[in-house]
């Protein structure tokens, strides 16, 4: 395989990510829209749509990867080149842990889950620990029982960002 088709690859992958996280994007931002009208039919259905979105692009970088390649398979020297340069676009990448997660799908669907090593795969982050130590909001909030559990329930929903307010 030439030279320079390692980074291609990765890009390609990369890439195909970016493309199903756009989608991503627009089947949750009606998230809470369909919450707050209680449509929970709609609610199944995004789910479904957002979990195949992520199979198809999947298989859309799987066969640009096929077509880039045209069809010959390559060594696990030249798998672990691939890694390398997609761990060198990762730094400063907003979402590079579910990135990672996408290469791993993209490699599991290429090679029928054979061959699967840490050196192959993410199994854990390539980026330094230092990226989880600045969060620009919390993910998570803590909410305690102290006045009891009506109390904490109605504090809990009062906390939501909810357009229309929920019944008593």
């Amino acid at each position: 395989m030439p030279r320079g088709l390692e980074l291609l690859i990765a890009q390609t992958i990369l890439q195909g990510f970016d493309a199903q996280y756009g989608r991503f994007l627009e089947v949750t931002s009606g998230a809470q829209q369909r919450f707050e009208q209680a449509d929970w039919h709609a609610v199944q259905q995004a789910m479904k749509s957002r979990i195949h979105l992520y199979d198809h692009h999947v298989g859309l970088v799987v066969e640009q990867l096929r077509c880039i390649t045209d069809g010959k398979s390559t060594d696990a020297d030249f798998l672990l080149r691939v890694k390398e340069h997609y761990t060198r676009l990762l730094p400063d990448y907003p979402r590079f842990e579910i990135a990672e997660s996408f290469f791993n799908s993209v490699y599991c669907r290429l090679f029928d889950h054979r061959s699967l090593t840490p050196e192959r795969l993410f199994i854990f982050s390539s980026q330094p620990e230092r990226r989880f130590r600045t969060i620009p909001r919390p993910l998570a909030k803590d909410f305690f029982p102290d006045h009891g559990w009506e109390t904490l329930l109605m504090r809990i929903l009062s906390d939501l960002p909810l357009a229309s307010a929920l019944a008593e």
